[in-house]
């Protein structure tokens, strides 16, 4: 009996049959820069510097397929004079594995916006898009420029054009305010110069009369908020990036001014920035054949005027006057006849109902 039941057992096991070969697992797939295409964020991931400075959260870049094989790069918030920008010719290159990089450039008015970078964590779930975009200001305004000397009376040149409805406050105004103001002016100051650099900061400086050295916007300011410019239709924009503007409740101001409400009165919204507009003319420009042409492509050796004038209008005038008018409650400064007196306290109504107040400084291309 025992012996019948081993065999029956024994018969009834599989017969596994020969050995089965192994199967490889399929290849893994390649994964290129085109495997992480998407929207990349200054406050995730995206890492991104702006002329070399870390620039404030809020900013975007999205990586999408070019022409060919390369990529299109949109930025969005990035440079002041575009909200959005998009670079179509950025040549990728692989390097690696898990990396690429990248450069492209694209010129958008006056302004070559240049970026370069790289894509790491292409393989794996952390991908990062590294950025660096430098600005390239292509405009006449861009330079060095020093506050000019008035043609006569030994003062600094100061601007002023106005027509009111009262030809006799408009003489007094035109003709007298502006070398007043400028003789005030050249014994305050005997050096004020102005720098648009090529990069697209602004930045400005001064000399006291009778120091030696210059004095500029102290280093914690400049730390702070990094004033940036561009030139559009004839006007000089100073951009701030939106996130930094409380940043200015730190800048040691006059008491009794309120910095961010009057940004908030001068600025115009010009994507992730604010910006105040300055309206600048040129003698040379105003005699040109076409307004299209360069403000400073004509030179006239003869003129009696700067080569640039920066000013403001009466748009810009009425919401800095409740912040001016305070400071004439005590009187007027020295060197202001007291018959002036109440032609300036009269400001608000008058340039108001002007049809035309224009203040400002003229300077000269160093």
């Amino acid at each position: 009996m025992m012996i019948c039941l081993g065999l029956l057992l024994t018969s009834c096991g599989k017969d596994d049959g020969p050995d089965t070969p192994d199967v490889p697992d399929p290849p893994a797939p390649v994964l290129t820069w085109k495997d992480a295409l998407g929207v990349y964020k200054a406050d995730g991931d995206l890492s991104l510097t702006i002329n070399d400075l870390p620039p404030a959260v809020g900013k975007e870049a999205t990586l999408a397929a070019g022409t060919g094989e390369n990529a299109k790069i949109t930025l969005t918030n990035i440079i002041p004079d575009m909200a959005t920008v998009e670079i179509d010719n950025v040549v990728v290159t692989k390097d690696g594995d898990d990396k690429a990089t990248f450069e492209g450039e694209a010129t958008v008015g006056n302004t070559t916006v240049a970026l370069k970078g790289s894509l790491t964590g292409i393989t794996g779930s952390a991908k990062t898009l590294n950025v660096n975009v430098a600005r390239k200001v292509n405009s006449f305004v861009t330079g060095t420029w020093k506050l000019a000397e008035a043609a006569t009376g030994g003062g600094k040149y100061v601007m002023v054009d106005v027509k009111t409805n009262n030809p006799a406050n408009d003489v007094l105004l035109n003709q007298m305010v502006g070398p007043m103001i400028g003789g005030m002016l050249a014994q305050k100051v005997s050096d004020v110069t102005v720098v648009l650099s090529p990069d697209g900061l602004f930045d400005v400086n001064w000399t006291v009369t009778g120091a030696s050295e210059a004095t500029g916007m102290p280093d914690f300011v400049k730390s702070l908020v990094a004033i940036q410019y561009f030139e559009e239709d004839y006007k000089l924009y100073l951009a701030i990036d939106k996130s930094a503007v409380p940043l200015l409740a730190a800048i040691p101001v006059p008491e009794g001014i309120d910095i961010e409400a009057l940004i908030g009165a001068l600025a115009v919204d010009k994507g992730g920035f604010i910006a105040i507009p300055v309206n600048f003319a040129s003698d040379a420009w105003m005699d040109s054949a076409s307004a299209s042409a360069s403000p400073l492509a004509v030179t006239r050796a003869d003129s009696p005027y700067p080569d640039i004038r920066f000013y403001v209008g009466k748009e810009t005038l009425l919401p800095l006057l409740p912040v001016l008018m305070p400071l004439l409650s005590g009187g007027l400064p020295e060197g202001i006849p007291e018959y002036l007196l109440p032609l300036l306290q009269g400001l608000p109504e008058m340039v108001g109902g002007a049809e035309q107040f224009n203040v400002g400084l003229g300077f000269n291309k160093n």
